[in-house]
């Protein structure tokens, strides 16, 4: 559902985790798939999470990977890691970077995954005093992803210590204050249940993509080059993130592409 915003959250902080590093990434064509590659990168992946502040509470959008991994990443995730190697550190766990900006986990009010990928959900066990907002099938899927495409990329280790807390589930897009400011954007595609997150802040409009895309070409072109559950729907979730962005003057931030991260500002400084 579209309509125009009418009021704005507080401020919003970029909270830096671990990143995947030594990520190949294609030059040109090739990233999306087609003839003519030019050359290949390596690259950085960051693997932010964002809290937002609003009048009504205060929001956590990912919550990165489980801090208990992050001093030694190879050993914690022996199998991915071979895939993906990582690089982190424990002060990188969205615990004490929360502590950092003088907030408790048990203050957050909501925490939405974007999906539930182990480099999104590995902290989620640390807020059982919040009320939790997830896309529609997406915890389904990951407890039963075993067998499917991407299925090392959750891990019942994350979510097992969650099930008793306070979950709820949308498919479709939800204005989680009632007031155009912090809107839930349900696009399916990367994973059944995948969410982007509309912020509008007092000096600009941001569109948290999660894992909807993942390299500026994907959004520049709207078309999709990187695993998904579904690429139908990942094209077309991507696609309606453009129209938004224009519809409601938002700039897209890919949250994996390190260009994105180091053009705003980091915690402890906000984004207003």
């Amino acid at each position: 559902m579209l309509y125009t915003p009418r009021a704005t959250a507080k401020r919003m902080a970029a909270l830096p985790g671990a990143a995947f590093v030594s990520q190949p990434r294609h030059v040109g064509n090739a990233e999306l798939g087609l003839i003519g590659a030019t050359s290949t990168l390596d690259v950085t992946q960051p693997c932010p999470s964002f809290l937002i502040e609003h009048d009504r509470g205060l929001v956590l959008f990912d919550a990165g990977f489980d801090p208990r991994g992050l001093d030694d990443m190879a050993a914690y995730y022996p199998e991915i890691s071979k895939a993906l190697p990582m690089a982190g550190n424990r002060d990188l766990g969205i615990d004490r970077q929360l502590d950092g900006l003088g907030y408790r986990p048990s203050q957050i009010s909501y925490v939405i995954p974007s999906h539930l990928h182990f480099d999104h959900a590995g902290g989620l066990y640390l807020f059982p005093d919040s009320t939790f907002l997830m896309g529609s099938g997406e915890m389904a899927f990951a407890l039963q992803a075993h067998d499917k495409p991407q299925a090392g990329f959750f891990r019942v280790e994350d979510l097992l210590p969650t099930r008793h807390f306070d979950w709820i589930e949308t498919a479709h897009d939800f204005d989680l204050f009632g007031d155009g400011s912090v809107v839930l954007l349900f696009s399916p595609g990367h994973t059944p249940g995948s969410l982007a997150l509309f912020v509008r802040l007092p000096n600009q409009n941001i569109i948290l993509s999660g894992d909807v895309c993942h390299f500026p070409l994907e959004v520049d072109m709207g078309i999709i080059a990187t695993s998904s559950f579904s690429p139908s729907y990942a094209t077309f979730a991507l696609r309606r993130l453009r129209m938004i962005s224009k519809a409601w003057d938002a700039r897209i931030w890919i949250q994996h592409e390190e260009d994105h991260w180091n053009e705003w500002p980091h915690a402890p400084e906000y984004i207003d």
